[in-house]
């Protein structure tokens, strides 16, 4: 089992492609902020192996800073989002790298 965790400012749309990985095809932008955390699991097929991967959704707003740091720990993969339309969650990216690596 693998965990891999999302990170990055509120409302970027971690969940998003948390269910794009899964396999939901529509993913509308009516999703609401995620409160706290928010978890999936996907089974994936390569060659003669199963894959199981733990999805989760860190919430991006700085009030649960402190309650998510624990889901930082057994973390195969992190992976930062940003909306390509609000710059300034682009500029977020170094802070949330260096949350992930102080909190590996």
């Amino acid at each position: 089992m693998s965990k891999v965790i999302f990170v990055g400012d509120e409302g970027v749309g971690k969940i998003n492609v948390i269910k794009r990985i899964v396999g939901y095809s529509i993913v509308t932008s009516s999703h609401k902020t995620t409160i706290g955390v928010d978890f999936s699991l996907k089974i994936h097929h390569l060659l003669d192996r199963e894959i199981h991967l733990q999805l989760w959704d860190l919430a991006g707003q700085e009030r649960f800073g402190s309650m998510i740091k624990v889901y930082y720990k057994e973390t195969s993969v992190g992976v930062i989002v940003f909306d390509i339309n609000r710059p300034a969650t682009f500029s977020s990216i170094e802070k949330w790298a260096q949350n992930i690596r102080s909190n590996w």
